[in-house]
């Protein structure tokens, strides 16, 4: 039985945070609940971005974007093209399914 993404979601956190030279955290991305429709809508802040990554931090001075997925879990359109953008200008970028991902991302080179 694969986990749920919130599972592996909370063991990468918890393994990022423990390493030295680490600061990583959730990145909430839950748009604004309407009770009305009882439903949740988009941010009207014309800068709120759509599909920014699950995880973001800092590690030795570099900074990484991780967007976590269950094994079968797919990227959305937007989340495809935010990690396009960072990658593109330069940004750490990853899709994790587990902590063994992230591992072997910050195993390259040590």
């Amino acid at each position: 039985m694969q986990k749920p993404e919130k599972i592996v979601e909370r063991e990468i956190l918890i393994y990022l945070n423990r390493l030295e030279n680490s600061f990583f955290w959730k990145n909430d991305t839950v748009g604004i609940f309407d009770a009305e429709k009882n439903a949740y809508r988009k941010s009207p802040n014309p800068f709120s971005i759509r599909g920014v990554s699950d995880i973001i931090g800092i590690r030795n001075g570099q900074v990484f974007f991780i967007e976590v997925k269950s094994a079968n879990g797919r990227l959305s359109k937007y989340q495809e093209h935010f990690l396009t953008k960072i990658k593109e200008l330069g940004g750490n970028v990853l899709v994790a399914r587990s902590v063994d991902d992230i591992k072997k991302l910050f195993n390259k080179g040590e």
